[in-house]
């Protein structure tokens, strides 16, 4: 299989779409607070670890508060954090509907029957 690879410009696109400053993608994501200055300047190559790290968070941005405990990223009403383009949001939740439909159908009798039950007593 051959090695993934990122070129700085998609690190860059990548870290600014999840609103992170440099410094706080090497503390969190690894590599230390001056890693994503040498990957996006192309001076130093990141692991596949960290790129494929950055590719699940780019295709899943809301995962990045799981990497971090105490929340202190920016969040979604932070001003440093932009809001994720129309385009993008929308192609995510196209992606989280085809993955949960199949089974909120299966669920479905089950929480009718559980509905029923408690509104026909």
């Amino acid at each position: 299989m051959a090695g993934i690879s990122l070129d700085p410009d998609q690190i860059r696109a990548i870290r600014e779409g999840l609103g992170l400053s440099q410094r706080q993608a090497g503390n969190l994501l690894g590599g230390g607070p001056d890693a994503f200055a040498k990957y996006e300047s192309g001076s130093v190559v990141p692991c596949t670890a960290l790129v494929n790290l950055l590719l699940v968070l780019r295709d899943n941005p809301g995962a990045l508060s799981t990497l971090h405990p105490d929340r202190s990223i920016p969040g979604p009403t932070d001003p440093a954090r932009q809001p994720l383009p129309p385009w993008l949001a929308s192609q995510h939740m196209g992606r989280i509907a085809r993955w949960m439909l199949p089974g909120l159908l299966r669920l479905l009798p089950t929480l009718l029957r559980i509905w029923l039950g408690y509104h026909s007593g």
